[in-house]
């Protein structure tokens, strides 16, 4: 193996090393930016904040105590499982009884997200 390819294997190596500290260091300030969201009663909800930051315009969404329901189209839940009873309980309101004791909702993951946006018109 030649030198040049050595150098290169170790250069790629140590950057990825570095990217799995950056990733470190990202979650742990992502999760204190979560919490002071908490803190400051921003959530449950999907918290919007705009700021500057070298000449350029951000927004970020800080996005916590969400719930994702990851049910399929209900009605069609509910067909299925009527077909699936005797004939003699196969009513919506059973099959509903039956829909709700198995539904159940998964939070989802709270997160941050930044994206540049156009700056802010002011007027003179």
């Amino acid at each position: 193996m030649s030198e040049e390819m050595t150098d290169k294997l170790i250069w790629l190596n140590e950057l990825k090393e570095e990217s799995k500290l950056l990733k470190k260091k990202m979650d742990a300030l992502e999760r204190e930016l979560l919490e002071l969201a908490k803190e400051t009663e921003l959530a449950p909800a999907v918290s919007s904040c705009r700021f500057d930051y070298g000449g350029r315009h951000f927004e970020a969404n800080l996005n916590t105590g969400r719930i994702a329901n990851r049910a399929p189209n209900q009605k069609t839940v509910l067909n299925i499982i009527r077909n699936l009873l005797p004939i003699e309980e196969r009513t919506e309101i059973m099959a509903q009884k039956i829909y709700d004791s198995h539904r159940e909702d998964k939070p989802i993951v709270d997160s941050v997200t930044i994206r540049e946006v156009t700056p802010p018109v002011t007027e003179e």
